[in-house]
């Protein structure tokens, strides 16, 4: 009799083990598709939302205001930017530098196409060296979606006349309509000083700009006016610091925007 039961329990025991397996097994099977459909869900709402995305970029750009606007249409695989200039784009680290800190903010708003910079820095030398052969060619060769010229008037107001520069730049000017047509060209000039000299240069050079029929992106009206002591906390031994090339960035960021 004992043994009866005790082959009894035996058997019960197995059968408990046996069911118990079996009913794990189902916890399993229900867990992991319960988890197949979670997943499938996120990845439902993930290709959704990188839909969205996608859609909302493709909207911002073809949106895009401005000279921006131009650029956008023209649908090739990269937009270059090329900036000419003096020393004044080079006072600060090149990643805090105003060509850096713009080619950053344009990124954004050229999410499928790659944003490349090249900068023609002829640091102290006056602005017949810029209209040199060996500038010009790199101006051409780069073949700029978009040409910012910092006329260097921060080397040429107090080495050249004002009649020499305005010389040089209608060469310049003769060169980039012949062999870059189709580039958006825009003219601005470094930071401010306080300085009356320099003032009526820059004057001269804007209004020749004009005349010829460019847009002048005057940055100057978001910076401290010449004069105020403000002005120091931007400009440095007559040249931008960090927080001068970040607004000069800035206002010209907005100006392509307008």
């Amino acid at each position: 009799m004992k043994a009866f039961f005790y082959y009894a329990a035996i058997i019960t025991s197995i059968g408990i083990v046996v069911f118990g397996h079996f009913l794990y097994q189902d916890k399993l099977e229900a867990i992991a598709a319960e988890s197949k459909e979670h997943w499938s869900e996120m990845e439902a709402h993930k290709m959704e939302r990188d839909s969205n995305l996608s859609s909302e970029q493709e909207e911002s750009t073809i949106e895009r205001t401005g000279i921006l606007s131009k650029i956008a249409q023209e649908g090739t695989e990269t937009v270059n930017v090329t900036v000419v200039g003096s020393k004044a784009l080079s006072s600060v680290d090149k990643n805090d530098s105003f060509p850096q800190l713009l080619a950053y903010s344009l990124e954004p708003f050229f999410p499928e196409r790659e944003v490349t910079l090249s900068i023609v820095n002829t640091e102290d030398a006056t602005s017949d060296v810029t209209v040199g052969e060996d500038n010009l060619n790199t101006i051409i060769k780069n073949e700029p979606d978009l040409l910012l010229v910092e006329w260097v008037t921060l080397n040429d107001f107090d080495q050249i006349s004002a009649e020499e520069s305005l010389a040089h730049l209608e060469v310049f000017l003769a060169q980039i309509e012949e062999q870059l047509p189709e580039t958006t060209v825009l003219f601005l000039p470094a930071n401010p000083l306080a300085d009356d000299a320099y003032l009526a240069f820059v004057d001269r050079i804007r209004q020749a700009v004009e005349d010829a029929g460019y847009t002048y992106i005057n940055h100057w009206e978001d910076w401290p006016t010449p004069g105020d002591k403000e002005l120091e906390l931007y400009v440095e031994d007559g040249l931008p610091n960090q927080r001068g090339q970040a607004i000069w960035s800035e206002s010209v960021m907005s100006s392509l925007l307008e």
